[in-house]
């Protein structure tokens, strides 16, 4: 009787350690994509528009994009479109960045980027090389079955900035 008991409890604790360390692994994994540091989006970021100043006298009021996250309101909209992304330096900094954080985690991960234009809160599909919206998706299987499967995305929102000179 005792060593039932003994074995009862000794698969009831490795059943606990295992769940804790896969379960550990598993947030490490998906807090590293989640956490997707918005200075990898704002280092890939060029100028389209022409206008970027307006001189009131000595107030200059400058159009700066800000990185935004999912659907968030912002205030200060500019109507027309002034910067876009840099597709090909983007790609390579988010694969540097998943290379970096992931080498020795899980063996093996997919993610794929899609270009749009957000425009009127909603993405709309990209046909021309002007995107300044981005959808990533991201796929790991990082034990046997347990898988992570995440959506993140972003877009550029160009805002007002006013500097007192």
């Amino acid at each position: 009787m005792m060593l039932l008991t003994l074995l009862f409890s000794s698969i009831v604790l490795i059943g606990m350690v295992t769940c804790f360390f896969l379960g550990t692994q598993g947030m490490f994994i998906q807090r590293t994509f989640l956490n997707i540091p918005l200075a990898l989006f704002e280092a890939n970021v060029e100028r389209i528009g022409e206008k970027d100043k307006i001189e009131e006298g000595e107030i200059l009021q400058y159009i700066e994009p800000r990185i935004i996250q999912g659907n968030e309101e912002v205030e200060d909209e500019v109507s027309q479109r002034l910067f876009k992304f840099k597709k090909e330096n983007l790609e390579e900094d988010l694969l540097n960045y998943l290379k970096a954080n992931l080498e020795h985690k899980v063996d093996s991960y997919k993610y794929a980027i899609k270009y749009y234009i957000y425009e009127n809160d909603e993405f709309v599909e990209d046909t021309i090389d002007e995107a300044n919206a981005i959808k990533i998706r991201f796929r790991c299987e990082y034990y046997k079955n347990y898988a992570i499967d995440q959506n993140l995305s972003f877009y550029i929102q160009e805002a007002w900035s006013v500097s007192y000179e």
